[in-house]
């Protein structure tokens, strides 16, 4: 009989033991496990998010980029600001260089995230040289222009006149401030 005491007692001291073992030892580490998961679910998320904001971000520094490379000057205007600043610097650009204009059509204003994309019909006549001049300082100023179009047709000496087709490349001062 002592001895199926011992076994019993051999046995109910290996379970207190495995029990003992078990709340001291693995139910803490099961616990950590756990709690390790549930932080690495959330450190996935946070990843996640910080990755879809690095990915605003860049395209946000791609769109200003953009604007930066067609106007080192980087000029901004709203869609309203477009058509007077045209119709302004054309006004003066053409006084400078003797040049007579016909007429200023605004086409259409496209808006594409930071940029806006004007275009305008000119017709004008005057001196070719003058025209030359005025077609050279218009392209080389940075302020966004280029001429996408043009042809010119003989008048009488030395004089010509000129219809051509201008897109304007501004930042877009309204998606700016919003």
């Amino acid at each position: 009989m002592d001895r199926k005491k011992i076994d019993l007692a051999g046995a109910i001291a290996t379970f207190i033991i495995g029990l003992l073992f078990f709340i001291f030892l693995l139910n803490p580490l099961i616990r950590n496990q756990s709690s390790l998961s549930k932080k690495k679910e959330s450190l996935q998320r946070e990843i996640k998010d910080l990755r879809l904001e690095i990915t605003r971000d860049r395209q946000s520094l791609s769109r200003i980029k953009t604007v930066n490379i067609l106007n080192k000057d980087a000029l901004f205007l709203t869609k309203k600001e477009i058509q007077p600043f045209i119709l302004k610097y054309v006004s003066r650009l053409s006084k400078k260089h003797h040049i007579t204009i016909l007429n200023i059509k605004p086409a259409e204003i496209t808006e594409k995230d930071l940029l806006l994309m004007a275009t305008f019909h000119m017709d004008f006549k005057g001196d070719f040289f003058n025209i030359y001049n005025f077609i050279h300082d218009m392209e080389s100023t940075q302020k966004g222009i280029k001429i996408h179009d043009i042809s010119i047709d003989s008048i009488d000496n030395n004089k010509v006149e000129t219809r051509m087709t201008l897109k304007v490349y501004v930042g877009n001062k309204g998606k700016l401030q919003s």
